[in-house]
């Protein structure tokens, strides 16, 4: 699980590269070091340092699935676009992360051999293909009215009183498609949701500033129709299934579940039912839609509530108050759909 982070220090680049190839390891920590850098790490601010490392992280994990040995290579280039694929990301966003991938080469080509330029020249194609082929979101909008009625129904339908894994993943798929449907948070910040976040009565959940990507602590206010759901799973089935962690959503195991599952249970969750596999970005667009379409000229509060820090957008919210204030109101406006939770 991966946060925002703003600050380094050496616990962190160690433990930010703990799985990786020792030569890896010592070339990223002798780069990233604050302690031993003598002028010569890249001008990367924190969180690109833990961005890019972060892909890399994931570009081994594929290599070591795979049976891959674990270095930069065409074949692990290929195997780990691939399962971006599977996930739906986008040629854009796997052309970022091919671009973090040759970022991290920059760093640790002094302990690898070989030219890198062929992970410069990949990036630079797929980049091409998704400016060809990107669609406009409108064509992928989903208003958040049938995202809450298959949360609700997904719920409904499952027993996890029974204690079949299945239906526990059920309530807890439903409940996470709700939720980010109308709590539409990052999904870096909603897997990292702490039990001590949220209220005793389920109202909100509290955001601390480490896990923005604008540096500032975001409240979020949970519609009064999706508490009790909420409360189920905290206090009856949660704790059948959770291990030692106080992670909000639980995984198979126990274990905390984790970026990729989320991504994949949401695809497996929508794609039958609304002919569209859904991920986590695109429930937080649901958001902004139902507020322009509820609302007319609330363009602002929709990038309040996305917390977008474009001047443009975020000029007319620019107290934490004003935060907590969007929230309620995307709150009331669900409410006024009437759909049906019970």
């Amino acid at each position: 699980m991966v946060s925002i982070i703003r600050r380094t220090s050496p616990e962190l680049v160690r433990q930010h590269c703990a799985d990786w190839p020792k030569p890896d390891q010592a070339a990223w920590i002798k780069t990233f070091d604050p302690e031993t850098v003598l002028g010569v790490a890249p001008c990367w601010a924190p969180v690109t340092q833990y961005q890019n490392g972060g892909v890399y992280s994931r570009y081994l994990e594929v290599c070591r699935q795979k049976g891959l040995a674990e270095e930069l290579s065409p074949d692990g280039l290929q195997h780990f676009i691939r399962s971006a694929e599977n996930l739906a990301c986008s040629a854009i966003t796997i052309a970022g992360y091919v671009w973090a991938l040759w970022k991290v080469a920059t760093v640790i080509r002094d302990v690898r051999s070989g030219d890198f330029n062929w992970l410069m020249a990949s990036a630079k194609r797929i980049e091409a293909v998704g400016r060809r082929s990107r669609k406009r979101k409108a064509d992928r909008y989903v208003s958040v009215e049938p995202l809450l009625k298959l949360g609700f129904s997904t719920m409904r339908n499952a027993a996890p009183e029974i204690g079949r894994w299945a239906d526990v993943q059920a309530y807890r798929d439903g409940l996470f498609l709700a939720f980010s449907s109308v709590c539409p948070e990052r999904l870096r910040a909603l897997e990292a949701i702490r039990l001590s976040w949220i209220a005793d009565d389920c109202s909100c959940v509290k955001f601390p500033a480490e896990f923005q990507k604008t540096g500032e602590p975001s409240t979020r206010i949970v519609p009064a129709f999706l508490r009790p759901a909420l409360a189920r799973w905290i206090n009856e089935i949660r704790p059948t299934v959770a291990g030692d962690h106080d992670l909000l959503w639980v995984a198979k195991g126990g274990r905390p579940l984790g970026f990729a599952a989320i991504q994949a249970a949401m695809r497996r969750l929508t794609q039958p039912v609304l002919g569209i596999a859904l991920t986590p970005h695109r429930l937080r667009d649901a958001a902004a839609t139902f507020i322009v379409e509820e609302i007319t000229d609330q363009a602002a509060l929709a990038a309040r509530i996305l917390n977008h820090r474009d001047p443009s957008s975020a000029r007319h919210y620019t107290e934490a108050a004003e935060g907590l204030k969007a929230s309620r109101q995307v709150g009331a406006m669900v409410e006024k759909t009437r759909i049906e939770a019970g």
